[in-house]
Parts: structure tokens; sequence; C-alpha cells
């Protein structure tokens, strides 16, 4: 049996079959897309909703199947500032919000802005009709966006009659009316040279590649900016999906051993509390978390900063000193002091009392001698150099 599968629930095969009979078609209107509570669910009958919804939005297109005339294709584009959850399924409702084909899915995860990743995803749900002719689409013009393989077929349907070759379209840029003047071979009119030194066309493949080895998964960059740009992540000790991010996965993890200890770079199960559900097996990695941090640079046997590993943090100090201080010699000295009262006594055979004044006094000669000082502490929480703000970014 297949782990992936789309059936039609036992509401949708009602409307079908009721849609076939009066000779009407069955408008389906809009997608939904769930995460499964954490689980692959599998699609029955009997359901009425998806086990967990975390999207629903209007249908690009839905059409029939080019290559299986007897299969429907749904497509919805669900955009950069929409996501931060997994799909794990999906369905088709009709114009009453009813549910009428369900499925599961591989497990996709789609990143939301503030995560530091951005793009559109196109979600496609297929399934079998008996007669396509009874399905109708029901799409508002104002929401539909054209996707890559709608402009590609587009063109190419427009294109191919006129019979195109990619050196005359090379040559200028054309309006519709000049392209029906020229002769050639349409396969060839979207094609991309080479790169050479002569022409110094390269491809879209070429291009990424050579980002790619340029620029590694891993590196970090500082940015004067306050968010992330595209193909980076925000070093702010999030905990990222490993299937989203493979790449930076592979390159960060701090191994099996150093899962237990390190301060990132391992792999846990839980997002939001990633210290406490580490995971040699989790489907998280934890970024590094940099804000606030200088570097240092890895000692990698050196010996200047030994013992330390690369997925640790170094508390602050100073480099043991001593302080000296002295009051300078006075020379042999006195200090004058003064007694208080001495009591109150009488005269012999009198009836008067008599107070004694108080007195002064020199103390005893002591020599010459120094006095002890305590130096009072200074400066603030932590050591500081004149600096710059930054934002640190690691390349995914």
């Amino acid at each position: 049996m297949s782990t992936y599968s789309t059936v039609w629930t036992n509401i949708g095969r009602a409307k079908l079959a009721n849609a076939i009979a009066q000779k009407k078609t069955l408008k389906l209107s809009r997608m939904c897309l769930g995460d499964g509570n954490g689980t692959l669910p599998t699609p029955k009958e009997e359901q009425v909703s998806l086990v967990r919804e975390v999207y629903r939005g209007d249908l690009n297109l839905l059409y029939v199947d080019p290559t299986n005339a007897s299969m429907i294709i749904g497509e919805m584009v669900v955009v950069a500032q929409q996501g931060g959850w997994w799909v794990r399924e999906g369905g088709l409702l009709d114009e009453d919000g009813d549910l009428c084909v369900v499925a599961n899915c591989p497990p996709s995860y789609k990143p939301k802005l503030e995560e530091g990743s951005v793009k559109d995803q196109v979600m496609r749900l297929a399934t079998v009709v008996s007669n396509t002719a009874s399905i109708e689409i029901k799409v508002d013009p104002a929401v539909v966006l054209a996707t890559r393989k709608y402009t590609d077929d587009a063109i190419v349907a427009f294109a191919a009659p006129l019979n195109h070759t990619h050196a005359d379209l090379a040559a200028k840029d054309h309006k519709h009316a000049d392209l029906a003047l020229i002769n050639g071979s349409a396969q060839q009119q979207f094609s991309v040279a080479a790169g050479t030194d002569a022409s110094h066309a390269v491809s879209l493949s070429q291009m990424n590649s050579a980002i790619a080895t340029g620029i590694p998964a891993g590196f970090s960059g500082k940015f004067r900016r306050t968010t992330a740009p595209a193909g980076w992540l925000k070093e702010n000790g999030a905990a990222v999906p490993v299937v989203a991010y493979q790449n930076l996965a592979n390159a960060i993890y701090c191994g099996d051993t150093n899962n237990a200890t390190a301060l990132w770079g391992y792999r846990c199960t839980n997002q939001a509390s990633p210290t406490t559900s580490r995971s040699t097996a989790g489907e998280y990695i934890v970024l590094p978390d940099s804000r606030g941090e200088y570097d240092r640079g890895w000692d990698d046997g050196r010996g200047i900063d030994s013992g330390r590993s690369m997925w640790s943090w170094q508390a602050g100090q100073n480099l043991a000193h001593s302080h000296t201080a002295a009051a300078s010699t006075d020379g042999a000295h006195q200090h004058l002091t003064t007694a208080g009262n001495q009591g109150v006594g009488y005269q012999t055979g009198g009836a008067s009392p008599v107070r004694e004044n108080a007195a002064q006094e020199w103390s005893s000669v002591a020599g010459a001698h120094n006095h002890s000082i305590t130096v009072n502490a200074s400066g603030g929480s932590e050591n500081l150099t004149r600096n710059l703000a930054a934002l640190n970014c690691i390349k995914y």
C-alpha cells in the first residue's frame, strides 16, 4: 500500500455524483493545508476536515493533467508572508466550503518571513475523476498568480506555431507582431548557451552553482541591516527544520558526540524548547546565537585557546594582574589628643562639689610609618572596545 494517497470524501463523492446526474458541474474553489498534528495522517473517506488545518486559500489553477486525461490538478500559491508550519495533509474544497478531496503528502516546512527565509511555495493536489468535464474551477481573478510553469507553458503554446530560433530571439527584443515573421525551431527559443569567455552567457543552474561554491552553507556574514537577506538566516539561536535547510544542517552539525553539550549546531525534536529536547535524530538544527557577541578564531590545535570546542561559548575576563598603592612617608610626628572630663569630686571637709577640667595631651612619638589604602573598583559589567552594531547571519 502506498504511503501517500488521495481520496474523495463521502461528501465529495455525493456532490460529484449529484452534479453528473443533473448535468451540472462541481465547483472546486479552495485548498486547505494541515500539519497532521505532528504525524503523517491517512486520508479517510469519512473525513469532513483535516486533522489539524494550518492554512486555507483560493485555488490558483485547476486543470486536467496533460499526461492523464482522468486526473485533475488543483494548484495554490502560498505567498512568502504566510508560513511557520509543516504541511503533511491537504484537501480541495467546493464553493460551499465542504471538504471534497483529502490527501497526505511528504512533510514539507513552509518558513515565515521572521525566520529569515523568504519563498513563495506552490502546492499541487492531484486526484482521479471518472469524468473531468463534471469539475468546474471557480477562481477569483484577483488572487491568481502566474507560476513559472504556467508562464513557460503559455510562452511555448504561443511561440510553437511561429517556429522561432534561439538566435533570432537573442538578436533583439521582439513584439508579438515581430515574432510571427521569424522562422526556425521552437525547441531552441528559450535555451541558454553554455558559458564561454566570448559570450559570458550562463544558465540559472550554473549561476546558482557558482554562488553556492563561493559562499558555502555555514558561512557567517555581517550585514548593516535589520533583516536577513535571501538565502541567509539570522544567527539568533533559533531551531530550524533540517529538511528545509539540509545543506546548512550538514555544515554546522556538531556531531553525535557533542550533541548533548554543544551550545549550538545540535539537533533537537522540539522547536520551542531545543535545549530540553536534544536528539541526534531530531528534525531541527539549532543556529548559533551571535547577538551581542564578539568572534574569536577557533584555536584548532594552536595552543593559544586550547581545550575549547567549536560549539562553545567563552565568558569574558581580565588578564590576571595586581595593583600597588602607598601613602608618602610623613616622618616622625605626634598626634594631639583631648581627654574627657575626669569626673566630680569633693574637697575634704567641704560640701561643694568640684569638677575637674578636661585635659589635652600629646601622644608619644611613634616614628616614621605608612597608612594602608583601599583602591575602589571602576568600570562596567563587561570589557568593551569601541564598536559598530551589525546583524550576523548564516548562509544556508
